[in-house]
């Protein structure tokens, strides 16, 4: 675990923490139990439609277009591993793709807001271990980091840097979680912060981005990425 990470009585940034942007839930769509075609995969997901995603006060009640891109590269890369982590997990798409896929034993899946997590624990089951996860919390990442003694071989999120202010913990808790010689996967979408912004973020951590995954024909907007780190 980095000494970089923090145990302060000062709540840390996590992957929720953005201004909300309006209707309160009670205001909202109800919820709605969503089937997910990943190749030859259905996922079978409840929570929020994706078009109520820009008024929900916790991004994570939804699914967004990045966890699509990552599902979809899990199924074609088709690739094992030991350890897997997933941060910023949401509604678990990403997450139970990879469990479909038996990419790894060892498979969490986390979040730091308590909204998400109650729908990540309901649409996992027993499937999935779902542990809470606020990016730069030195405890949170210790009780994540029991999963996977040595750290976790892969390290997955989707959709997770849209606020500037995340990106810097964000990066610190995937470079504390990650196994010696391991790999992170982040696909990244065109939101609020820009492409440079992460990548050098990262690599400050000593994450180097070592290719994106994405092919033209994959991609909905030119700016989708699906990016390659290690140390």
């Amino acid at each position: 675990m980095t000494a970089l990470l923090s145990s302060s009585s000062r709540a840390p940034l996590d992957n929720d923490d953005v201004e909300p942007l309006g209707l309160s839930l009670l205001e909202l769509e109800e919820e709605e139990t969503t089937d997910h075609v990943i190749g030859d995969l259905t996922i079978t997901l409840r929570g929020y439609p994706r078009s109520s995603g820009q008024t929900l006060q916790c991004t994570g009640e939804t699914t967004w277009r990045g966890g699509d891109l990552l599902a979809r590269h899990l199924w074609r890369r088709s690739a094992k591993t030991s350890a897997v982590v997933e941060v910023g997990s949401g509604l678990g798409l990403v997450s139970l793709t990879a469990q479909q896929l038996n990419i790894a034993p060892v498979l969490v899946a986390t979040d730091g807001d308590d909204r998400a997590l109650e729908k990540l624990r309901r649409n996992c089951g027993r499937e999935v271990a779902v542990e809470r996860l606020r990016w730069g919390d030195a405890e949170d990442v210790h009780r994540v980091l029991a999963h996977a003694k040595n750290g976790f071989s892969l390290v997955l999120g989707a959709d997770v840097a849209y606020t500037a202010a995340a990106v810097a913990p964000l990066a610190r808790t995937c470079r504390a979680l990650l196994a010696p010689g391991g790999q992170v996967i982040i696909a990244y979408t065109r939101r609020h912060v820009d492409a440079d912004a992460v990548l050098e973020a990262f690599a400050d951590e000593g994450l180097v981005m070592r290719r994106d995954a994405l092919v033209d024909d994959e991609r909905e907007d030119a700016g989708d990425r699906v990016w390659y780190f290690s140390l």
